[in-house]
C-alpha cells in the first residue's frame, strides 16, 4: 500500500510518466488515422508520433505488441514498486498457461502463443509447462496448471479447462489487487472483473448453458450477488438482465441487452472514465495506473483502426468501433 507519508516516493515515477505522456496519440491523432486513405498511410501517422514502424513490417500485432510491452518495461524501470500493477497483467500470465499446454499437446512450442507483459517468468513458465513440473510455478499457477493438464489429456475438455483457467483467474486478479491495499486499483480491478463475470454469465444465458457449467464459470466480487447472478443465469437472458438492472451495472446492462460489441466499448469507455479525476493528483501510485490503462486504451483504438483499415471500412464505420483515449 502507498500512505500518505510514502507518496513522495513517487514522485519521480509521475513526472516521468507524464512527460512520457505528452508523446501519447491525441484524439486529432486518432481522427488523421481514421481519415488516412490506406493501411500505410494510418501507420505514418504512428510513425510522425515517434512509434517505431520498421520498414517492410505489416503485422499490426507486432508492432503493438512492441509498443505496449515498451510502455510496461518503462513503467518498470521508474516505478519504486512495479508488484503493484501486476492486478493489470495477471491475465496474460493465465493467457500463457492456458496457451502453453495447449500448445505442448499439439506439439507446438510451449511459447508460441505468449503474451507480455506478464509477472511470471516466460522461460520458468515454458520449463514447467514442457517438463510437466508444474511445481515450479507459484500459486494458483502450479495447481491449475496441473489441472489443466490432466483434464486435456484424458477428456480433450477445453471447454472445462478454459472455464476453470478464467475464473481461477480473475479471483486472483481480485485478490492481488486487494493486497495492493490500493483504492485505485481495487476500483478498477474490481470493475473489471465483474463486467467479465456479466460477459461469461450472457453468453451462458444466451446459448442454454447448464447450472453447473455456470456455478464452474462464475466467480466471486464484491458488487455482484454469485448466487443470484447464477440463479437468473440459468433461466435465461431477461432474468439475467433485470437482475442486472437492480446492480450498479445497470446502464451496461441496458446496453448489453442490444448489443455485445456496444457492451465491450461501453466497459472500455467506463474504465476511462474512472480515471478522470487522476490528472489532477500530483503524488502516489494513481498516476501510473493512468498511464498503463491510457496506453492499454491507446493500443485499443490503434488496433482497431488498423484492422479497419485492413477490413476496407469507412471513416463513419471506423469511428462509430472507436473507444475513449485517457489525455
Amino acid at each position: 500500500m502507498v500512505r500518505k507519508s510514502d507518496e513522495t516516493r513517487y514522485a519521480y515515477a509521475v513526472t516521468a510518466v507524464r512527460v512520457r505522456q505528452m508523446k501519447s496519440l491525441e484524439q486529432s491523432d486518432l481522427d488523421r488515422m481514421v481519415a488516412a486513405p490506406s493501411f500505410a498511410s494510418a501507420l505514418a501517422v504512428l510513425e510522425a508520433k515517434g512509434w517505431p514502424i520498421p520498414d517492410g513490417i505489416a503485422d499490426t500485432n507486432a508492432i503493438l505488441a512492441r509498443e505496449l510491452l515498451n510502455a510496461w518495461n518503462y513503467l518498470v524501470e521508474v516505478s519504486p514498486d512495479p508488484s503493484l500493477f501486476h492486478p493489470f497483467i495477471l491475465k496474460n500470465d493465465f493467457h500463457n498457461l492456458k496457451a502453453g499446454i495447449k500448445s505442448v499437446l499439439s506439439d507446438y512450442e510451449a511459447d508460441t502463443y505468449f503474451v507480455y507483459p506478464c509477472s511470471l517468468s516466460a522461460e520458468t513458465l515454458k520449463k514447467a509447462i514442457d517438463d510437466k513440473q508444474f511445481g515450479l510455478l507459484p500459486e494458483p499457477f502450479s495447481s491449475l496448471g496441473a489441472e489443466m493438464y490432466d483434464i486435456l489429456v484424458h477428456t480433450g475438455d477445453g471447454q472445462l479447462s478454459d472455464i476453470l483457467a478464467d475464473r481461477i483467474a480473475l479471483d486472483e486478479t481480485l485478490t492481488c489487487a486487494r493486497r495492493t491495499e490500493d483504492p485505485l486499483i481495487i476500483e478498477l480491478t474490481e470493475f473489471f472483473c465483474a463486467v467479465t463475470h456479466i460477459k461469461t454469465a450472457f453468453r451462458a444465458a444466451r446459448i442454454g448453458k447448464s447450472s453447473e457449467f455456470i456455478d464452474r464459470a462464475i466467480g466471486t466480487c464484491d458488487t455482484l450477488n454469485r448466487a443470484e447472478m447464477i440463479e437468473c443465469t440459468s433461466e435465461g437472458v431477461r432474468p439475467l438482465l433485470d437482475y442486472l438492472e437492480t446492480t450498479e451495472y445497470r446502464d451496461g446492462a441496458l446496453i448489453l441487452s442490444s448489443s455485445a460489441s456496444e457492451f465491450e466499448r461501453w466497459c472500455d469507455d467506463k474504465t476511462m472514465t474512472m480515471l478522470e479525476n487522476v490528472r489532477y493528483i500530483a503524488l502516489g501510485t494513481a498516476p501510473l495506473v493512468a498511464f498503463w490503462l491510457g496506453k492499454e486504451a491507446e493500443i485499443r483504438n490503434v488496433r482497431i483502426v488498423l484492422a479497419a483499415k485492413q477490413a476496407g471500412l469507412t471513416p463513419t464505420e471506423i469511428r462509430a468501433r472507436l473507444r475513449r483515449l485517457y489525455v
